[in-house]
């Protein structure tokens, strides 16, 4: 399975079926694959999940400084903003 670019989103390719829904997201020091699928059956909607995860160790300090950095531009923003409002 590749990527490819399409305007300003990528896709897969091949592309996934129109049942199937796919998602990676960080959750502490994990990152995690989720997998969705709705299906008809005999008239009967189902809905199943399944996901893997992988952890990395150095996830969540990565994460936590991402945050303080983020602390410290938003103290630097309203330090600015003061001074010249004055």
């Amino acid at each position: 399975m590749t990527c490819r670019k399409s305007r300003n989103m990528k896709s897969l390719s091949p592309l996934l079926a129109e049942d199937l829904a796919i998602s990676f997201y960080i959750q502490s020091h994990k990152l995690i694959f989720a997998i969705y699928q709705l299906t008809n059956n005999h008239g009967v909607m189902k809905y199943d999940s399944a996901h893997a995860e992988c952890s990395v160790p150095w996830l969540n300090e990565v994460l936590v400084l991402f945050t303080v950095g983020l602390q410290l531009c938003q103290q630097l923003k309203d330090k600015i903003c003061v001074f010249f409002a004055i």
